[in-house]
């Protein structure tokens, strides 16, 4: 985990640092783009009805806070680094006792994005790719007749790791100095983050989430431009 991590803060370091673009006879490739991400999650664990209890099994909706990176490799292919807040867990009621599972996670998805032009947007695109995810809290809360009681998430019950596969589309709407993004997105998990008992949990959630990416490459040549003419106008 500390790994990936110093791998994605070198990635969005590398960001701020060089904005280069390849030049290969008269064409450009590649591109930089990095921005604040937004939006909502609806998530369940699988077999909560066997571990958790629960005549009736719901999605848990949960918010969405990252920062993504988005690094070109030609006009269509680019590679996705993220670092999000994620809110996952799910909720269960059985004849009136309902109990809610509030779990979150700080998760580092590493994304690849091919992008087409069509439906009047600039791009449309598909994305896919892996994520690791650390429990960063957790709750479960009991409500019933007699009032609400919250116990807070044991490691010798649950797991801090999470890691899994995403997939989904999305629409790009370019803009002046940047582009937003929207996204729909799956997140399959791979791991039983439930394991005090022989029955598989995994997380399994549902995101829709709005990004405004700013160009990078264009702000360095703008930069550059802007030094070259105040070293004119002192000469």
């Amino acid at each position: 985990m500390r790994t990936i991590i110093l791998v994605v803060t070198f990635c969005f370091a590398s960001l701020t640092m060089s904005a280069q673009v390849l030049k290969i006879g008269n064409r450009e490739f590649g591109f930089v783009y990095a921005g604040p991400k937004i939006g909502l999650g609806f998530s369940r664990i699988s077999n909560a009805d066997e571990s958790f209890g629960g005549s009736e099994v719901k999605f848990r909706t949960g918010l969405e806070l990252g920062i993504v990176g988005k690094i070109g490799i030609t006009d269509r292919l680019s590679i996705q680094p993220e670092l999000t807040f994620l809110q996952r867990g799910v909720k269960t009621d059985n004849n009136g006792f309902e109990s809610k599972y509030k779990v979150s996670y700080l998760s580092i998805p590493v994304l690849a994005k091919y992008s087409l032009k069509a439906l009047g947007f600039a791009k449309i695109h598909a994305i896919g790719g892996v994520y690791s995810s650390v429990r960063t809290g957790g709750e479960v809360e009991f409500k019933d007749a007699a009032g609400t009681s919250t116990q807070k998430l044991d490691n010798s019950g649950w797991r801090r790791m999470d890691y899994g596969f995403s997939v989904g589309v999305g629409a790009e709407l370019p803009k002046t100095k940047g582009t937003w993004v929207f996204d729909i997105r799956y997140d399959y998990s791979i791991m039983d983050v439930h394991k005090s008992d022989d029955t598989y949990n995994s997380n399994r959630t549902i995101g829709a989430s709005v990004t405004y990416l700013f160009d990078f490459v264009d702000l360095y040549k703008r930069m550059k431009d802007t030094k070259k003419k105040t070293v004119a106008a002192g000469n």
